[in-house]
């Protein structure tokens, strides 16, 4: 572009993103952005897939499967979260998770050494209830947030053969559900807007 040339932007372009995830058909543009071509990546990033699936060795048995995934929402046990939702995202690849690395963002002139424990204590039950090792990670206090963000990479394995992906169901395959759905959203809600659930005359073993 000469620097005469000008660049005309849509309206749609400049519209505000609702907040929750990128609309799939923005994500699929972004996706395209990037360099995702790699011998060794057997699965990588696509709108509707939970993880990535990496091999080392072109004929390697075990693969490996790695997924990010932030907790942003209010919450008294973010730890819990975090540590659990990438889990979920290793298993239904097929894979078991094995190290987790989280970052812990937490914002300032509200953190105190008790909270941020908590948080640890947090990740560490959850870790250790999944045979997760911690292998790094990050934390700092900053003003750039106005609550606590984890934001943690479980990486995983799973033998080749086993591999599970959202794109491979086809036509006459068997779907097997465990417990309800959709759990996830429902267990969240019924947490973090208990007061306002029971004022509204759900019961209290409903939500629990």
């Amino acid at each position: 572009m000469s620097p005469t040339e000008t660049h005309s932007t849509s309206s749609a372009e400049q519209e505000t993103l609702p907040a929750g995830k990128l609309p799939p058909a923005l994500l699929t543009e972004l996706i395209a952005l990037l360099p995702t071509q790699h011998q060794q990546l057997l699965l990588g990033p696509a709108v509707g897939e939970d993880a990535a699936v990496i091999a080392w060795e072109n004929k390697s048995e075990k693969l490996l499967v790695a997924k990010s995934d932030p907790i942003t929402f209010a919450t008294d046990e973010i730890g819990y979260y975090a540590v659990n939702v990438c889990a979920n995202d290793l298993a239904v690849t097929g894979a078991t998770p094995r190290f987790y690395l989280p970052t812990l963002l937490l914002p300032a002139d509200a953190s105190t050494p008790s909270t941020v424990t908590a948080i640890f204590q947090q990740i560490a039950d959850s870790c250790r209830a999944l045979d997760i090792t911690v292998a790094g990670g990050h934390s700092e206090i900053t003003p750039s947030v106005r609550q606590p963000i984890v934001a943690g990479t479980m990486i995983g394995e799973v033998p080749r053969s086993h591999v599970v992906t959202s794109s491979g169901a086809r036509p006459g395959d068997l779907i097997l559900m465990s417990g309800v759905a959709p759990i996830e959203g429902i267990s969240i809600i019924a947490r973090e807007m208990r007061p306002q659930l029971l004022a509204m005359g759900w019961a209290t073993p409903e939500l629990d």
